[in-house]
């Protein structure tokens, strides 16, 4: 019996191939080219979802770190007064440690700076308000909130992020809905002379406006004592209306009123603030303002101390001359609208120093030099430079 050869055998697949149709061949590599493609596909989805997940700040674990979050255990210091503070014990972390929510034109600036030359603070050069946008749902604003920290601070250890907007101080949305995600933040609040606030923002105002190219009504500022105009008017030099919103002291009939009047409402908020007065950013008094550093270091948890504060005035930056609509509050024709707001001053004063510092979640830096310069609010500083 002869067996067929090999090549015998090797005609025979050859033939029975060139058997099959063209239809046939075309659809069995259809069918290996759709296996192919799906494969990579699944593959793709794999590695994307390991990459979201390790980004993601619902996966990172700072709980190990003592800045980026986290507190592992209570601490206690020294403020200038004399009191003892513990910081809250946290297993949570944090995605933002601190927040300079306002107000306007009362040294945020300055604070940016100085926390972007820290070694221990990042926080963006420009300033982050989208989580006062109400258009954006909760869910949303903390999604954009995310993607910023991502994009522009430190996501390492021994570090505190934080934000700057210094409007959010009007509204309280900002600050609930960056609790949520940020339970143990911490908020810096600047203050200034009520009289000296109202002045510089409208003036920033006009400034901005023609930085900006742009041309529109400015209106008087005596007409905003019952108006708005870009959030400047003199229920915004009530700070009290603000500070109100964060539940920090117990609210009157009348301010729960005013509150409603401005579309405002009180929120449970456990954040602290720490409160200071735009001048002791410039305290000539080294040793009172080194300690009002101090303060500020500590309420933030730092090692490291805080250098003196840089001036930041944008007028002065921008070296623009004074433009026709700027308002000089010291003018005779401004005596009524001078008058108004230090008599709103005076009330303004007498609730920060007899209500406000008095909250277990507020600190006054350098307190005794800060309570003497709100107590300056009543004057006329006008007629004292005359």
């Amino acid at each position: 019996m002869i067996l067929p050869s090999s090549h015998a055998s090797s005609n025979s697949i050859h033939y029975a191939l060139q058997r099959l149709s063209d239809e046939t061949v075309a659809i069995c590599l259809l069918i290996v080219t759709i296996i192919l493609v799906g494969c990579t596909f699944m593959v793709f989805i794999s590695s994307v979802n390991l990459d979201i997940e390790a980004s993601s700040p619902k996966s990172m674990d700072f709980s190990s770190t003592k800045g980026g979050g986290a507190i592992a255990s209570n601490q206690s210091y020294k403020v200038a007064d004399g009191r003892h503070v513990e910081t809250e014990s946290s297993s949570v972390p944090n995605l933002i440690d601190f927040y300079v929510a306002g107000f306007p034109k009362s040294g945020t600036t300055s604070l940016l700076y100085a926390f972007n030359a820290h070694n221990e603070t990042s926080i963006s050069g420009e300033e982050y308000c989208g989580l006062d946008k109400r258009k954006f749902s909760t869910d949303e604003s903390i999604s954009h909130l995310k993607r910023h920290v991502f994009d522009h601070l430190d996501l390492i250890p021994n570090v505190k992020r934080g934000v700057k907007c210094p409007t959010s101080i009007f509204d309280a949305v900002g600050l609930r809905r960056l609790s949520e995600v940020s339970p143990g933040i911490k908020v810096l609040v600047g203050v200034r002379n009520p009289v000296k606030f109202f002045t510089s923002f409208y003036n920033y105002r006009v400034t901005e406006m023609y930085d900006r190219g742009e041309r529109y009504y400015i209106p008087p500022p005596e007409t905003l004592i019952k108006s708005e105009w870009k959030k400047v008017s003199a229920d915004m030099a009530r700070f009290e209306l603000s500070l109100l919103q964060y539940n920090k002291t117990g609210t009157n009939q009348d301010q729960l009123n005013k509150l409603v009047e401005m579309k405002k409402s009180v929120q449970s908020i456990p954040s602290r603030i720490f409160i200071y007065d735009i001048e002791q950013l410039e305290d000539k008094d080294e040793e009172r303002a080194a300690q009002f550093r101090s303060d500020m270091q500590h309420f933030l948890g730092l090692t490291e101390s805080l250098e003196p504060f840089p001036h930041e005035n944008v007028n002065r930056r921008k070296k623009q001359h004074s433009h026709p609509e700027y308002v000089d509050i010291c003018h005779s024709a401004h005596d009524g609208l001078r008058k108004f707001l230090l008599n709103q001053a005076s009330e303004t004063g007498k609730w920060i120093k007899e209500e406000f510092i008095f909250s277990p979640d507020v600190i006054a830096g350098g307190k005794d030099y800060f309570l003497e310069l709100v107590s300056r609010w009543n004057e006329d500083y006008c007629r004292e430079n005359n």
